[in-house]
């Protein structure tokens, strides 16, 4: 690992319960996290989820297995997760038996059809209010049927920090780190809100996926990388290499 001074800040927006361990990597490299989440998660009340002839759960985020968990629901049914973080966060709360598309939406229905027969029950998906993609409609050609409840809401932040501002004004800020298209949409128009757009000039953003990179792309980034693949061990990745590359 590279021993760079403590100087370079790099801009994480992930809810605060999600960029945990992506903060402990950042201070690994021995970098300055700027944690400026673009979402909070708000968990609706009510029962616990109804899972009558349910044969496997969709979870595509870690927010929708910690909202499972909380609104009260069992743990004995498969988890089929879109990703490696999902999934951790599944075994974490005790889940019997989890499996990692390792991808995006696409991987987790190809998952799905391996492992799991139309006529052996539901699949029912935790979600939040607002989801990408369209999982139902792909697994309900597939001959599934599909089942949605919505147990939270990802609410976009309304400013950035004081903070923020006045590590992109003293151009401490090296990279931003951007895991969806929609929090990647909320940077840009606060950004954009807050007058930062020449600053952010002098930043490179990373992005998860191309669909992330496309709605990162409303501001004029000094560079825009995406990941290989779509897993945070890609991203930090990506993010050494770009690194590597503004400091020669």
């Amino acid at each position: 690992m590279t021993n760079r001074p403590a100087i370079s800040s790099v801009l994480v927006t992930r809810p605060k319960e999600d960029a945990e361990a992506l903060i402990a990597q950042l201070e690994y490299r021995n970098l300055n996290p700027l944690l400026e989440p673009m979402l909070s998660i708000q968990v609706f009340e009510g029962p616990a989820p109804d899972l009558v002839s349910v044969q496997g759960l969709l979870f595509t985020s870690a927010n929708g297995v910690r909202a499972f968990c909380a609104r009260g629901g069992g743990r004995s049914c498969p988890v089929f997760a879109v990703g490696d973080a999902t999934a951790r966060e599944a075994e974490a709360r005790g889940f019997d038996a989890v499996e990692s598309a390792a991808g995006n939406v696409e991987d987790l229905c190809r998952l799905v059809q391996m492992r799991c027969q139309p006529g052996d029950g539901a699949l029912f998906h935790p979600a939040g209010s607002a989801i990408a993609g369209d999982l139902g409609a792909a697994l309900g050609r597939a001959g599934f049927e599909y089942r949605r409840e919505a147990l939270y809401a990802a609410e976009k932040t309304r400013k950035l920090s004081q903070r923020c501002l006045e590590e992109f004004y003293s151009k401490r800020v090296k990279c931003a780190l951007f895991y969806s298209p929609r929090t990647a949409q909320s940077f840009g128009a606060l950004a954009l809100g807050a007058g930062i757009v020449d600053e952010c000039k002098q930043v490179s953003a990373l992005c998860l996926s191309e669909a992330v990179a496309l709605a990162a792309g409303n501001l004029p980034w000094g560079g825009l990388v995406i990941a290989d693949t779509p897993s945070q061990d890609a991203l930090l990745a990506a993010l050494d290499i770009e690194l590597e590359r503004l400091s020669r």
